[in-house]
């Protein structure tokens, strides 16, 4: 807003001030000396029907007064001085290309110094009308304004609050369906359009990335808001429930199929025949790997014993995956030892097995994986600490498993030798068995559900298999391999609840 007074940092009276700044200027020019003189000299007689305005700005900014250009402000004079301003009601506009400019009106009375403050220029928006572009382009993270209205020609100004008062921002003549302000400022805008038969306004919220459209009905008398950051906002939740309800019926269906499973005692019937059974495990405590007075513990191998808790009870293939229940699933049967559907599945990789589970799980509505190491040794212990799930002696392997003394060079069909305790066929023997972990050493201390490292070169197999002699189908026993296909190799499904 304008104020009257003496220049800042100036004392005396306002012709003095002025005389000042004039012998700061014929100190630093000194060819104009003559010519300021004259001036100094004449100014007493023109003090009485003038005044002087001090606009306060950034430099830069072309200073009109009463539509004539005064000069462009600069550092020097703290904005521009402008002398000899005629008295009575004056106009003061600053104009900078590419930022809205602004006005002022002041009063100037004689001999008076009116200081006019201007504050720093807003860019100037671009508006644009189906395609064409009014104004000048700037990039600011700001929102829009898409202007329509019924009929279509209308007078569309627009004012950003400022102060407890309104900024001018912009006006359009509008002549076609939609008017787009764009790259405007966040803030609160009284948009209103004017014809002959009335005017509309409105006052709205601008935020961040959003546009809002503004409707005038001149029919109806009345004005529509709405707001693209709203219209997302609840297209974003009704997603959002829409993800919710699904989930729960997932979540629903998960649980409806959990108890059918568990009350048909683990049971999956994939039809034709052919189904596949699973223990549940119960949580416990155990010691994982093998002192290092067992007989047949290998060098090098890391077989460290250490306390593990698995904390969550979990489900387990009761016998490995048989080649009927791979092909009921997949398909497909890779196997090499063929002609019983009984004998379990082989030349499977790790990635293949990953693969079994989740189309599994996408038939059956739960979630079926490969069991961790951890979870298989303490499966394949059935609570001994033993080298074998039936005690110490290699001499009675043959009556749980096939191996290299008893198989005759190939696979044999599951569950037809003894179940340990829990009553899991084939831990000790006919296939390795892959597990999830990658290989590497054991932890040093206790662990809780581990998972194995992060990271490795090949993945852990368990349980020997029928090429492999009895110090491989210990309970401790492990491998690390690469993930390939392999003739001695397969594994069971396991599920958590």
């Amino acid at each position: 807003m304008p104020a009257t007074g003496t220049l800042p940092r100036l004392a005396g009276s306002p012709l003095k001030s002025v005389r000042r700044r004039l012998d700061v200027r014929r100190s630093m020019l000194g060819w104009l000396v003559p010519l300021l003189a004259f001036i100094a000299f004449a100014r007493p007689a023109l003090a009485q029907d003038t005044g002087y305005i001090q606009v306060q700005c950034e430099p830069g900014l072309q200073i009109f007064l009463d539509g004539i250009l005064k000069g462009v402000s600069n550092r020097d004079q703290e904005g521009l001085i402008i002398e000899d301003v005629p008295v009575g009601a004056r106009v003061v506009k600053a104009v900078k290309p590419g930022f809205t400019p602004q006005e002022q009106r002041i009063t100037v009375g004689k001999g008076e110094v009116v200081v006019v403050r201007i504050a720093a220029l807003r860019p100037r928006p671009v508006v644009e009308q189906g395609g064409d572009e009014q104004g000048t382009s700037i990039q600011l993270k700001v929102g829009s304004v898409l202007i329509k209205s019924l009929p279509v020609e209308c007078t569309v100004t627009l004012d950003r609050a400022s102060g407890g008062g309104w900024d001018p921002i912009g006006r359009v003549d509008k002549t076609k369906p939609e008017a787009r302000v764009s790259k405007l400022e966040i803030g609160t805008y009284r948009v209103t359009a004017s014809r002959a038969n009335g005017t509309l306004s409105k006052t709205f919220d601008l935020i961040e990335s959003d546009e809002v459209t503004v409707f005038f009905n001149f029919v109806g008398k009345s004005v529509e808001v709405s707001s693209a950051a709203a219209v997302r906002a609840e297209e974003a939740r009704r997603a959002e429930e829409a993800l919710r309800a699904e989930e729960a019926r997932r979540a629903e269906e998960a649980r409806r199929a959990n108890e059918a499973f568990v009350s048909a005692g683990g049971l999956i019937d994939h039809g034709s025949g052919v189904s596949m059974r699973l223990v549940e495990i119960k949580p416990g405590r155990f010691m994982m790997g093998s002192p290092a007075s067992e007989a047949g513990r290998r060098n090098g191998v890391s077989e460290t014993q250490h306390s593990v808790t698995i904390s969550k009870a979990f489900w387990l293939g009761q016998t490995e995956v048989t080649q009927a229940q791979w092909q009921a699933v997949m398909g497909s049967n890779p196997s090499h030892f063929k002609g019983n559907p009984d004998h379990p599945v082989e030349q499977v990789s790790w990635n293949d097995a990953q693969e079994f589970c989740r189309r599994l799980s996408q038939k059956t509505g739960m979630t079926f994986r490969l069991p961790t190491e951890a979870e298989w040794e303490y499966a394949c212990r059935a609570g001994t600490a033993t080298a074998y799930s039936f005690g110490n002696d290699a001499g009675r392997l043959g009556e749980y498993a096939w191996f290299d003394d008893n198989s005759g060079g190939s696979t044999k069909p599951v569950a037809t030798r003894k179940p340990n305790a829990w009553g899991l066929y084939d831990m000790h023997g006919n296939v390795w068995e892959w597990c999830s972990d990658w290989y590497g050493d054991y932890p040093s201390g206790v662990a809780t559900d581990p998972q194995g490292p992060r990271s490795g070169s090949g993945r852990v197999l368990r349980g020997g298999s029928w090429g492999y002699g009895s110090r491989f189908c210990r309970a401790a026993s492990r491998r690390g391999v690469p993930d390939n296909r392999y003739g001695s190799v397969g594994f069971r499904v396991a599920r958590t609840p």
